[in-house]
Order: C-alpha cells, then structure tokens, then sequence
C-alpha cells in the first residue's frame, strides 16, 4: 500500500469515527430536550390557565363526545403530558378548545 493510500484511508477512517461522535452528542441533546427542558417549558405554559376558565371536549365511557367547561384550579405533568384539574377531573391540555376570563 502506498503512502497516500494510506493516508487516504486514516483520513476516512478519522471522519467516520467524528460523524459517530457527532451523532451520539445529538441523541445525549435530544434526550436532554425531551427529559428535561419540554416538561418545564409545558409545566409553565399550562401554569398561566391556573384561575382562568376554559372548554374542552370530553369522551364518556360510552365513546360519546361533549363539551365541558370549568374554571383550572390546578396543573400536573404526568408521563410528560400536561393535564389541568378543572372541576375535580384531569383534562389534558390537548383537548382544551377554548380559554377565557
């Protein structure tokens, strides 16, 4: 083997070992994301319905649909979902249609 053929070949071989290096520091980023900073950021934009009333779309056991309304006393993250305490039930965030005073 030549001398550039080599060359050639530990430069490629330096390049796959820094995409590596590359990739497992965007999956420790996006695991820091995820774990850490999405439920905050959640916690705090569902924090600001606290004391505010809203509606929202609620399925019955039967699979029927409706639309309930109620004042947010509280808020909690549970498996990185927020949900809102509104008249004693837990509604997730995703289902609230409307906010107001």
């Amino acid at each position: 083997m030549k001398d550039t053929e080599f060359i050639s070949q530990m430069a490629n071989f330096s390049s796959l070992e820094q995409m590596k290096n590359l990739n497992t520091s965007f999956s420790s980023l996006s695991s820091t994301i995820n774990d850490t900073i999405l439920p905050s950021l959640t916690l705090q934009q569902a924090s600001s319905l606290i004391g505010l009333n809203v509606s929202y779309v609620q399925t019955a056991s039967d699979g029927s649909v409706s639309t309930a309304s109620g004042m947010v006393d509280s808020v909690i993250i549970k498996d990185k979902v927020p949900y809102c305490m509104v008249g004693g039930q837990y509604v997730d965030m995703s289902s609230i249609q409307k906010i107001y005073y």
